[in-house]
């Protein structure tokens, strides 16, 4: 597979499809996004955020792009971890 036809499966109309059942999820969510993602704009974490019930945090990762938990292991696995903890 190419890297075009690969970012071109990158489409939110999937995740729009979907919004119906979002709407019923009620389980704790955390929803962390990075800020330069190329392919999912920042918009898209807050349309998550409003479309699931559970959420309960919604974070920001400055400048970081698609791959952010390998970029930034560290603050990610920091936010998960106090997520999960708050959630027990």
């Amino acid at each position: 597979m190419t890297w075009s036809a690969l970012s071109g499966a990158f489409d939110n109309k999937h995740t729009v499809a979907i919004e119906p059942k979002l709407k019923r999820l009620k389980a704790p969510t955390l929803i962390v996004w990075g800020t330069d993602d190329i392919y999912f704009d920042v918009k898209w974490s807050h349309w998550l955020a409003d479309a699931i019930p559970g959420t309960q945090r919604r974070v920001e990762f400055k400048g970081a792009r698609i791959f952010f938990p390998e970029e930034r292991p560290e603050e990610f696995n920091r936010e998960l971890r106090g997520f999960w903890k708050q959630t027990e």
